[in-house]
């Protein structure tokens, strides 16, 4: 932000598919957390304040839904991450995905048959750890293995992926999709998976072409 003037400050006023946008605070002052947001909520349309409220509803959803997911045990975390890619549309049918035995899986928690002959599959790892607990690469590396000559994967976890973890992957001639727990909730609340949509509101426009 150029200016000639002293310094400025700014803050996050909302985030729209991952472009985070701006405002100043007017009085150039840092001053408590919650009185910066009024300000800048001050300054903003209607819509936008829905627009930010709106992201902080979404954001507050994805906290609740990981606290469930620890909540319960992980062979209910297995069938709900079955369960999530049918819904995003993986499987030739609502029946194609299958949770495997919960012991001695040879590191394969879930499988997602793609066409009726089982010709095509995809292999599923979903790892429920707490948010400081993240994916290493020798997890990575297991999955790759137990995968074997077949080439589909999702690895899937409510935390994060180390570096190296992402890494290994890059360097694999495997077809896996890493999903760590943002992306998950964030799936999860698209397609409607252990979510409900409550209520709808609608944004409305004036229609310029009507009073011309």
């Amino acid at each position: 932000f150029p200016s000639a003037s002293n310094r400025k400050y700014f803050l996050v006023v909302k985030t729209v598919n991952n472009t985070k946008y701006y405002g100043l605070i007017a009085n150039n002052k840092k001053s408590k957390k919650g009185e910066v947001k009024s300000t800048a909520l001050s300054e903003m349309l209607p819509e936008e304040k829905m627009l930010v409220a709106y992201e902080e509803h979404r954001n507050n959803m994805k906290l609740q839904l990981i606290d469930m997911i620890l909540a319960n045990d992980s062979y209910f975390f297995e069938k709900m991450v079955v369960d999530l890619l049918l819904k995003i549309g993986y499987g030739y049918d609502k029946d194609s995905g299958i949770v495997t035995k919960r012991t001695r899986d040879g590191g394969i928690d879930g499988i997602i048959n793609e066409d009726a002959l089982g010709l095509d599959t995809v292999y599923i790892q979903a790892k429920r750890y707490k948010i400081n607990s993240k994916v290493s690469s020798n997890e990575i590396q297991q999955f790759i293995g137990a995968i074997g000559k077949h080439n589909k994967g999702v690895f899937i976890t409510t935390s994060s992926f180390t570096q190296s973890a992402e890494l290994v992957l890059h360097d694999s001639l495997k077809n896996i999709i890493l999903i760590d727990g943002d992306k998950l909730t964030d799936l999860m609340l698209t397609y409607g998976a252990g979510t409900t949509v409550s209520d709808q509101i609608a944004i409305y426009k004036i229609d310029e072409d009507y009073f011309n």
